[in-house]
């Protein structure tokens, strides 16, 4: 019985000990983290110096003008490994230090590299945290940068939400409450922001980004835009990449337009608070491309309503689209029968 509680204090007293140095780590690491100046950069690109090789790859800080500034760090470098010694053994301090990297400073693993980089080298490097929240940095082209608005697809999810493919080793994540109504393969419009642990996330809210448009000369010009909701009135988008936001009208459309789906419109009003209204463009090609294959077919392209919702239009805007490519010779109308590819 006493070897009994001898050894079950043994044990309680390792236990004890790794959680100890466990907490000692997390505290540094901590500390690390509010006096790493990198951390402003996180979700952006950055020009950093190489300061030093390890065996994971190199080490990157802000600036590496000239040997005095490789020896300034060398020497923080040596201060900061005597301020670990009580804690650590060599051995464990180097581990420790060679993983989480040093203060000011961020590590480009070795896949990144070409190899034939030297110290004092500038790198220009997009700034992340992993999965264990430390900051590394790649030459990998993210699909967007902090402040951002995207289109992103999504890869995975779980109960506190779902992740995005970011174009990085490591998805995104954006929190919500309805990960359920997301399906995997689909894509969302989402604003690119940091959480309080300086972590890219995801938001679904980018009103944050949206600017009012007071450029009049934009009036029956072509955007891009990404759907983002509905309203009562019609469907909101974003224009990319102005971030301008407008309408498109239910009353304009002959068939339903899909959330977080690439539209090309024309815009038809600018607002007085800077919001736009716009219709959908003409698919002229598209529309040749109906005609065409419905004259394969042994048929005469028409007016009506399956035509007109077939390619997104009112029956009258597909007139207005059919006068103008009559007038570019492009189609010729067939009395009684309809329209066909010009025959000359």
């Amino acid at each position: 019985m006493c070897k009994y509680t001898k050894n079950s204090h043994t044990t309680q007293k390792i236990q004890e000990s790794r959680k100890q140095s466990q907490l000692q780590k997390c505290v540094l690491y901590e500390e690390h983290k509010q006096q790493n100046t990198l951390y402003k950069y996180i979700g952006t690109w950055v020009k950093l110096s190489i300061a030093r090789r390890t065996e994971h790859g190199v080490y990157l800080i802000e600036s590496l003008d000239s040997r005095k500034g490789m020896q300034e760090y060398s020497d923080r470098q040596d201060n900061t490994q005597r301020d670990y010694k009580h804690n650590y053994s060599t051995k464990k301090r180097e581990s420790f230090t060679d993983i989480c990297f040093s203060k000011d400073s961020v590590l480009l693993p070795n896949i990144y590299l070409k190899g034939d980089e030297h110290i004092g080298d500038i790198l220009e490097v997009f700034l992340f945290t992993d999965s264990d929240d430390r900051i590394v940095a790649t030459t990998q082209k993210p699909h967007a940068m902090i402040n951002q608005i995207v289109r992103l697809c999504i890869k995975d999810k779980n109960e506190y939400g779902i992740f995005l493919d970011m174009g990085l080793p490591k998805d995104i994540f954006m929190p919500t409450n309805i990960p359920h109504k997301y399906h995997i393969g689909d894509f969302i419009v989402v604003r690119i922001t940091r959480d309080k642990q300086h972590r890219l996330i995801a938001k679904k809210d980018i009103s944050p980004l949206i600017k009012p448009c007071r450029n009049p000369k934009l009036l029956h010009q072509r955007l891009q835009v990404w759907s983002i909701s509905e309203s009562p009135l019609g469907v909101l988008c974003v224009a990319i990449p102005h971030y301008y936001q407008g309408i498109v009208y239910y009353n304009t459309l002959t068939a339903k337009l899909h959330t977080n789906t690439e539209y090309r419109v024309k815009v038809t009003k600018v607002r007085k608070d800077g919001k736009l209204d716009f219709i959908l463009e003409r698919d002229s090609e598209g529309l040749l491309r109906e005609i065409k294959m419905q004259n394969e077919c042994g048929k005469y392209f028409c007016v009506n309503d399956d035509n007109a919702r077939k390619l997104s239009m009112s029956k009258k805007g597909l007139k207005k689209e059919l006068s103008v490519l009559l007038l570019r010779h492009k189609i010729e109308f067939i009395k009684e029968k309809g329209y066909q590819i010009a025959t000359n």
